[in-house]
This record gives C-alpha cells, sequence and structure tokens, in this order.
C-alpha cells in the first residue's frame, strides 16, 4: 500500500479524538454574521482558526480587522520553485432560526449517528478544518508538495462585503497559482463533485410610491391608484408564462455550453433521472426571481386600505459573456418605461453582489484533483457547474487571475442553512485524506 495512504489514514485513527474535540470546540461559537449581537464571536472565531493554523505548522498567521468583521491570514512556504495553492473557507454562520425545530441546541454540537450536528457543521466550519488537517499531517511528515496561503473570512454568509477589498489591497500578499475552497457537495456519498463554475449575483430592491399615506379602500377606491398592485404589473412585466425574462437584451452574449458541457450534463441526466434543459437553466442560463414582496396591511384581521406604497427584492443571476452594469441599466429603463409615472414614483436600487465564473477543465489542478479522488471514491468525478454564487471565486478570478477548485465533501441532506444541519464525520476523514492527497509531493 503506498505509504502516505497508511501514514494519513494512521494519523486520523490516532488523532479522532483531538479532531472531534477540536470541531466540537469550534462549532460552539455562535459565529452569526447576520446579527450584530453575535458578532463579538466571529472574532472569536477568528482567533480559534488563528490558533488552529499555528498548531498546524502554519507560519505568518495573523487576525485582519476589516471595515466588517475579521478574517484570518496564514502562509507556508516549502520551495520557490513550486507552485502556490491559497486555500479560502469562511468561519462564520447562518442564524439557527427557528430554534424551535432544532432536536438539539443549535450552538451545543452532539454526535449521533456518526455525524455531528451544530449550525455550521457542514457550512463551513468542518469543511474548512478538512485542508487545515491534511497540511497538519503533511507538514509533520514533510509530504507538503505545494507553497499555501490560507484565507478565512468572516463574513460570507452577508455576502463577503468587506473581502474584494482586502484582496484589492492586498494583491502581492495573496498572489497564487490557483485557489482551493473546500465548501461544495459531493455529487452523492459515493461520488465527489468538482464545482468549475459559479454565476454571478445582481440584487435589486424596487420601491413604489403612490399616495403620501394609506388610503380609505371603500373611500378612495377606483380613484386612488394602489401601489401593490402597480408592483406587481412591474413585476409580472419581468418573465413570460414560460419564465424567460423579458428585459430587452438580457439573453445577449451568453456563451453556449461547450460539447463536453453537454455531454457531461447528459450523464448526469441519464444517472439521476433529471431533465437536461432543467440541469442547462441551474448551471448555465442567466434567472430572475423574486425575493420577497412588501406592501399593505398583511396582518391578522382585516384592514381595509390602498396601500401609499409596496416594495420587492430581486435577484439575478449571470452568467459569462454578460454584463451586470448593462443588465442593471436594462432593468431601469425596463421598469421605468412600465411604471406609469404620472400616478407612482419608482426607486430602484442595485448592487452587484459578485462576478460568475468558469473554470477551464484543461487546468492542472483538475487533473491533480482527479488523482486525488481517485484515491479514496471508486465512482469518477463529477463535473458541474453551480446555480448559486460564491463571492470569493469571482473576486479572486478578477482580481488576482486566479482560477478556483471547489472540491466539497459535504451532502446536499446535511442541511445547511436550515434546522438540525450535520456533517458525516466519515466525510470529514475522506475529506482529510483526499486533500491530503491532492496536496502532497508527486513522485
Amino acid at each position: 500500500m503506498n505509504t502516505l495512504i497508511t501514514g494519513i489514514e494512521e494519523y486520523i485513527e490516532d488523532n479522532k479524538s483531538l479532531f472531534k474535540e477540536e470541531l466540537i470546540e469550534f462549532l460552539s461559537i455562535p459565529s452569526i454574521s447576520a446579527d450584530s449581537v453575535y458578532h463579538q464571536f466571529v472574532g472569536e472565531a477568528a482567533e480559534f482558526v488563528k490558533g488552529n493554523l499555528l498548531d498546524s505548522g502554519v507560519e505568518n498567521v495573523k487576525v485582519y480587522q476589516t471595515e466588517g468583521l475579521p478574517l484570518v491570514y496564514g502562509e507556508k512556504f516549502v520551495d520557490p520553485e513550486m507552485k502556490t495553492i491559497l486555500i479560502y473557507g469562511h468561519f462564520d454562520v447562518q442564524p439557527a432560526d427557528p430554534l424551535g425545530e432544532w432536536e438539539t441546541a443549535p450552538f451545543s454540537p452532539s454526535i449521533k449517528d456518526g455525524k455531528i450536528y451544530a449550525r455550521g457543521a457542514c457550512d463551513d466550519k468542518a469543511q474548512m478544518m478538512i485542508p487545515i488537517k491534511a497540511v497538519q499531517y503533511l507538514i509533520k511528515s514533510e509530504e507538503l508538495g505545494f507553497n499555501l496561503k490560507f484565507l478565512f473570512e468572516g463574513e460570507e454568509e452577508v455576502g463577503s462585503v468587506s473581502l474584494n477589498t482586502f484582496i484589492c489591497q492586498n494583491k502581492e500578499l495573496l498572489k497564487a497559482d490557483v485557489s482551493l475552497i473546500v465548501d461544495t457537495f459531493l455529487h452523492d456519498s459515493d461520488t465527489p463533485a468538482i464545482i468549475y463554475g459559479v454565476k454571478g449575483a445582481i440584487l435589486v430592491d424596487i420601491e413604489v410610491q403612490g399616495a403620501s399615506e394609506d388610503a380609505h379602500s371603500g373611500l378612495y377606491g377606483g380613484v386612488v391608484k394602489n401601489t401593490a398592485e402597480e408592483l406587481t404589473r412591474l413585476i409580472a412585466s419581468l418573465k413570460d408564462a414560460e419564465g424567460s425574462v423579458l428585459i430587452d437584451k438580457f439573453y445577449d452574449n451568453v456563451q453556449a455550453p461547450s460539447q463536453e458541457e453537454v455531454l457531461n450534463m447528459q450523464e448526469i441526466s441519464i444517472r439521476d433521472g433529471v431533465d437536461i434543459k432543467s440541469l442547462e437553466i441551474q448551471a448555465m442560463m442567466p434567472t430572475l426571481e423574486v425575493n420577497g414582496i412588501i406592501s399593505g396591511y398583511t396582518g391578522e384581521g382585516v384592514k381595509t386600505i390602498i396601500p401609499s406604497k409596496a416594495s420587492a427584492k430581486i435577484s439575478i443571476r449571470t452568467v459569462p459573456g454578460q454584463s451586470s452594469e448593462t443588465i442593471i441599466e436594462d432593468l431601469k429603463k425596463h421598469l421605468n418605461e412600465v411604471c406609469r409615472t404620472n400616478d407612482f414614483s419608482l426607486e430602484i436600487k442595485a448592487s452587484i453582489g459578485c462576478s460568475s465564473a468558469v473554470m477551464d477543465l484543461d487546468h492542472w489542478i483538475f487533473k491533480k484533483a482527479g488523482e486525488a479522488c481517485n484515491q479514496e471514491f471508486l465512482n469518477p468525478i463529477v463535473y458541474e457547474r453551480m446555480g448559486g454564487s460564491i463571492p470569493v471565486v469571482g473576486f479572486l478570478n478578477v482580481e488576482l487571475g486566479v482560477p478556483s477548485l471547489l472540491l466539497g465533501f459535504g451532502l446536499e441532506s446535511d442541511n445547511i442553512h436550515a434546522p438540525n444541519e450535520h456533517y458525516h464525520l466519515s466525510n470529514y476523514y475522506r475529506g482529510i485524506k483526499t486533500i491530503t492527497h491532492l496536496l502532497k509531493k508527486s513522485i
């Protein structure tokens, strides 16, 4: 048997109790970035990460204070002739609400049936610990095959609002050949998945203002114009009955999938019994969705009014070839043309959350990842583009020209962002072994 395989398996077996204790301590920190009441704990989580990196043999570890919440940087240089990998993760977590639906307290981690239950177990605390533990072993065994940099943030769950500024201000510090992100899912429990593309995000707030105050729906019905009705007209104008976006030029410059991508989707469609058109929309087409609508009275009982104000939140997912700035301008033009501005005023606020990015599967890191996964999984890798957005992927691609390998060990059934989030300890150990193979010296 390969001595590295034997070594890492023995190392994990010898340290399982310690690894569990570390996870329990980390997961006990309620590092919720969305709620300022918990921001002190985000700082506490940063200090935990700093300590764990130092204990693992990583050097020059520092907690950086941003305009928002802290992030942690560290590095381990082996040889200037070696390639450099930037390892990214996040130590902030989602709020635990609704608390009543948790079977165990979200910040009192418990282990049951081989799974550790806690908020942040899968997203992303156990996952971000995987490369740290792999590196810990490789440093001890003198088998590390890359120079490494580590970047762990405390704002991913609120859109990584300070991260891009930090990257722009520290380009030389973060310079690397490729990044590794362990924050995604396996395709299934026996099949690894590599995410090689993510969508960009545009976040939009729309507000329609009519009369200066709410009006009585009986006395003024048919006379005072209804903002809720106008907002629904605006929203309805954005898509047709089949769901296609009607903003002018919205689909211009969208890149068609390559033949290789079509074949990948066909394989997934056959394997999982999923409609290939749905796969293409999820992975490769831009989308627009209404996230929420607020207007008028929605409480218990009756309040017969004509609301003076109505608002909505919309998110647009973009793909390579599209210009987010152009889409925002075209959206504003469309809504202003549809809105009856003689009766209503319209305010549109839009921001670019992050850029889309698609990686070249011919890049050497994907071959290396394939070899690593073959050591631990019987089934071959599934290559996927995801419908969601991971801000750091776009930031690193645009600002540093660094492609990202997204290789995670969670499962879709791990309940991320939901009550009873958990993580399979078997996937934790399997992840450590896989990343060890990825980062080891080539023979």
